[in-house]
């Protein structure tokens, strides 16, 4: 049973991590000012519990996206470390680190 569940959560972490499809890379994150940074993680939360693909897994997202929304903070000082560092300053780093936040949540 638990094989199921693991297999389970992996496809839902696959699935709904990549319609946070707006993510950017840090060369863009890094022009944003603040603001803009913050509107950025609330859209990419809601286009990751709403997508069309995510509704069709039996999960509860709005769970998730209070998980993902108490993290917010978190994600904001991670995605300026991420992307203020050269060896992790990457155009994926941001949706890369966005899964793993994903992930955390649906576990």
């Amino acid at each position: 049973m638990k094989l199921r569940s693991l297999v389970w959560l992996t496809m839902v972490a696959i699935v709904i991590a990549p319609l946070a499809a707006d993510a950017s890379g840090c060369r863009e994150w890094n022009r944003l000012p603040d603001q803009r940074k913050w509107d950025r993680i609330d859209r990419m939360i809601n286009d990751a519990i709403t997508g069309p693909k995510g509704r069709s897994y039996q999960v509860n997202r709005d769970a998730i996206g209070r998980c993902l929304q108490a993290s917010s903070q978190d994600m904001l000082w991670d995605f300026n470390d991420l992307c203020g560092d050269p060896s992790t300053a990457h155009k994926s780093a941001i949706p890369v680190r966005f899964k793993w936040y994903i992930w955390n949540c649906v576990n």
